[in-house]
């Protein structure tokens, strides 16, 4: 019962409002009214990159995707806004484990990649995650294919543990693989049980290994 009561109390800390303001931006936690602008996301165009972009089709889809994560005691949901309040990017952690460890994603909209507000995001709410809520470990897994996200996890600390082959989705058009450009691409595929599988990589950031928290003055957030 002690530990029962130990995890409503730490699920009732995490969902308490935050708001982590850095320089350029803020994370907060997402309320209804965030689906509004993250519809009107600009989509991703090129390959591999198109399963970022959203599928919603009607009010009621939008709704039921946020019901479900809201109503979700194990997912998390932020979004992460400029200072004048535009939505350029959502963060989430799933499979929380109190104490422990969570899974991060974290997406933008096709608008703001490139400019280092990934980077930001992650030094902004990880020090958030290790000091305040406590957790031990922060995973994710990220495509091979997808070196920008890479280049990102790896400055902020995170580090790889493994690697493991998902299937593509039937429909996906790999023909872009056939380029001359993109041939280094090919190593992070292959054919198995007549579907292709693409190579992800499985990293964990740690509190020693967090960028964010080398040599600088531990902040509290508001």
């Amino acid at each position: 019962m002690a530990s029962m009561d130990a995890e409503t109390q730490f699920l009732a800390q995490i969902k308490e409002d935050v708001e982590l303001v850095g320089e350029r931006i803020i994370v907060r936690p997402m309320v209804r009214s965030d689906l509004d602008q993250m519809q009107r996301w600009r989509t991703f165009d090129e390959p591999l990159s198109q399963t970022w972009n959203l599928t919603w089709h009607t009010r009621g889809e939008m709704e039921r995707w946020f019901n479900r994560r809201a109503q979700d005691p194990t997912y998390l949901l932020y979004a992460v806004t400029l200072h004048d309040g535009r939505l350029i990017g959502r963060l989430s952690l799933r499979h929380v484990r109190p104490g422990d460890s969570a899974v991060l994603g974290i997406s933008f909209d096709a608008d703001w990649i490139d400019q280092g507000y990934g980077t930001e995001t992650l030094r902004l709410f990880t020090p958030y995650y290790f000091e305040k809520l406590g957790f031990r470990v922060l995973w994710l897994d990220v495509a091979a294919t997808n070196l920008r996200a890479i280049r990102c996890y790896e400055k902020c600390g995170f580090v790889r543990t493994g690697g493991r082959y998902q299937p593509i989705p039937l429909e996906e058009d790999l023909s872009f693989l056939e380029e001359p450009e993109n041939a280094p691409l090919r190593r992070y595929f292959k054919t198995r049980l007549g579907r292709t599988w693409l190579l992800f990589h499985d990293m964990k950031l740690e509190p020693h290994n967090c960028k964010a928290m080398e040599g600088v003055e531990r902040r509290n957030p508001r």
